[in-house]
């Protein structure tokens, strides 16, 4: 039991057994009511639980590095079958590229905090019907998203 002494004076009450402290640094078998005495271990974890925390980085580890890995090789492999299916239907004259109407405009900042807007007429651009950029040419999914393409002067 606590002394009524101990708490009368606003020490505080040591929460492990009275025998935890007779053990040396870096033994943590004292053992009370199912309660571990890691007070004399400081910042030490029992081997135990240090085998169980290195297995768990090693496997969380290993898991981002096939994650990492995987995802680059589907990357890989998906902008190599675009590659191939553009360059079939370039020598195929299968209608590798497309055109958009494109109307690019200039915002242009005044000193007095205004904007000015300059439009070029619409041009067509030449783009590839492919999911990624080949050819030095956008792709047209990106064009037809992208019609009114600004520039701030």
């Amino acid at each position: 039991m606590p002394s009524v002494t101990g708490m009368a004076t606003g020490l505080r009450q040591d929460p492990f057994p009275s025998e935890c402290g007779s053990l040396p640094v870096g033994r943590g078998n004292c053992q009370r009511d199912g309660l571990i005495c890691l007070r004399r271990l400081g910042n030490q974890v029992p081997p135990g639980r240090e085998r169980s925390r290195l297995n768990l980085q090693r496997a969380l580890k290993r898991f981002l590095k096939i994650t990492v890995a995987s995802g680059a090789t589907a990357l890989v492999l998906v902008y190599a079958g675009d590659y191939a299916l553009f360059r079939y239907r370039s020598a195929s004259n299968r209608i590798p590229y497309g055109s958009v109407a494109v109307r690019h405009y200039y915002a242009v900042q005044h000193k007095d905090g205004k904007t000015e807007f300059l439009f070029d007429p619409p041009t067509a651009q030449i783009c590839v019907h492919s999911v990624f950029p080949h050819g030095g040419h956008t792709p047209c999914w990106y064009l037809v998203r992208h019609k009114e393409p600004r520039t701030e002067i």
